[in-house]
């Protein structure tokens, strides 16, 4: 009985770690090692008729990243948008949409505001409020 309860703790000390070290990210920010990877450039262009309006976000793997909006429309200046600003960000939500969709949050860094992100592991697909973004670099 002694035998089957220890071999019982100790092959439950291995699942512990084993599944411990899968669930666990890279680093303060990352996903699982092996998986496709946030961290680069990605743009999303939200251009409608003489409206320009581009989406560029960078993700390093260090946690931080920058995030820029242009909006320009030609004659009407007054509707000109120009945003820019570094981040941080990692990984909230290790489980979403059956766990190949990771929920990103960015914190800005020069103010109060938060976004997420929902990042595709199996189709390295990236989107904000239904937006997707293509990945640049």
């Amino acid at each position: 009985m002694t035998q089957v309860m220890g071999t019982a703790v100790l092959t439950v000390a291995v699942l512990l770690v084993f599944t411990s070290g899968c669930s666990s990210t890279g680093g303060s920010t990352g996903l699982l090692s092996g998986s496709n990877s946030v961290v680069g450039t990605w743009k999303a262009d939200t251009s409608q008729g003489a409206t320009t309006a581009i989406t560029v976000v960078t993700f390093r793997a260090d946690g931080t990243g920058q995030y820029r909006f242009d909006s320009t429309t030609p004659g009407y200046s007054q509707m000109d948008w120009h945003v820019s600003y570094p981040f941080t960000w990692r990984v909230t939500d290790e489980s979403y949409a059956g766990s190949y969709v990771k929920a990103i949050t960015i914190s800005d860094t020069s103010g109060p505001g938060t976004s997420i992100f929902h990042y595709d592991t199996q189709r390295d697909r990236l989107t904000q409020s239904a937006q997707p973004f293509v990945r640049v670099s």
